[in-house]
């Protein structure tokens, strides 16, 4: 990796491991909570390492085995498990790690965050905590005000940076810069698991309250909006994958420098694909598809796919 630095996400960025490997994208990992068998959902640390390629068959099965437990819990009426970055001790372990495995020099960590729209406080710790750490160690944080595939998308923009010969310095403050160009769109298919909990049960319950007095709650699917931190609804689409994702591509400005599909349950996949072809024609980019990941995953439900992009 050029200038000896690594890109981190600290949380799970929405892109295929294929893409994590090749481009040397850390991850710190991510602990699903409320949950009797812990380790069949964990998202465990990813170095951006060739060896990692073999991690792909346990990520499929880890993001499957997460969505099934969703299904169950709503089947049987219990309560919805959470998500939780790892402690201190656990980031100062991944960050040695990282050196030791990759022989890098230093790193660059963007982490996720969501503000609440009426004060613009930060609801999410994360950030805090990830940055003191990372001040510990040398590690340039940066606070992403994005989440999943938002994040992918930025860390994709730094290590192209790198790649250019660009300095640390540089490269984080490019970063930052295109932070309030990304976006991020997810159908919510399914308003059980927003409306049980997590950080979008209000703008849910909000969204479709309007709805329901007109009986049209059956009928309509809300489209998730994730911009600067904030989020909120971006759209109403019909209900059925053609008229998600025709809402979708709406959504996406002709001209944008990138952008990339997501989605949840095995089921969701199709849709997503279609979606990033949609997206592809009408950009002329190449789109990759990857798992949504547990933090909007888990709040969103498995009926959800979605995208990101860079203006």
């Amino acid at each position: 990796m050029a200038g000896g630095i690594r890109i981190v996400t600290a949380s799970y960025p929405g892109l295929p491991l294929e893409m994590l490997v090749e481009k040397g994208i850390g991850v710190l990992p991510v602990w699903v909570t409320g949950v009797e068998n812990p380790a069949s959902v964990n998202y465990k640390p990813i170095y951006g390492l060739k060896e990692e390629q073999g991690y792909g068959e346990e990520l499929t099965k880890i993001n499957n085995n997460l969505f099934e437990l969703l299904l169950q819990r709503k089947k049987a009426k219990i309560e919805m498990p959470g998500t939780s970055q790892p402690d201190e001790d656990s980031i100062r372990d991944y960050f040695k790690n990282l050196f030791q495995k990759t022989g890098c020099e230093g790193a660059i960590v963007i982490s996720i965050i969501q503000k609440d729209s009426k004060t613009d406080e930060n609801l999410s710790g994360t950030y805090a905590v990830v940055a003191k750490v990372a001040g510990e160690l040398g590690v340039k944080a940066i606070c992403g005000e994005t989440a999943s595939v938002g994040l992918g998308l930025l860390a994709m923009y730094g290590v192209d940076l790198l790649n250019q010969g660009k300095s640390g310095d540089y490269v984080a403050g490019q970063v930052q810069g295109k932070i309030s160009r990304v976006t991020v769109l997810a159908a919510l298919g399914d308003l059980y698991y927003a409306s049980h909990g997590g950080r979008v049960k209000s703008f849910v319950n909000k969204a479709m309250g309007t709805a329901s007095k007109f009986k049209l709650d059956k009928f309509i699917v809300p489209i998730l909006k994730l911009h600067r931190g904030h989020m909120g609804l971006g759209g109403i689409a019909f209900s059925g994958a053609d008229g998600i994702n025709k809402k979708l591509l709406q959504m996406v400005p002709k001209r944008i420098e990138q952008a990339a599909v997501v989605f949840s349950a095995p089921a969701t996949y199709e849709p997503a694909q279609n979606l990033a072809a949609m997206i592809a024609q009408k950009t002329k980019k190449y789109i990759p598809i990857g798992p949504i990941g547990p933090e909007l995953g888990v709040h969103a439900g498995p009926k959800t796919w979605g995208l990101a992009y860079i203006e």
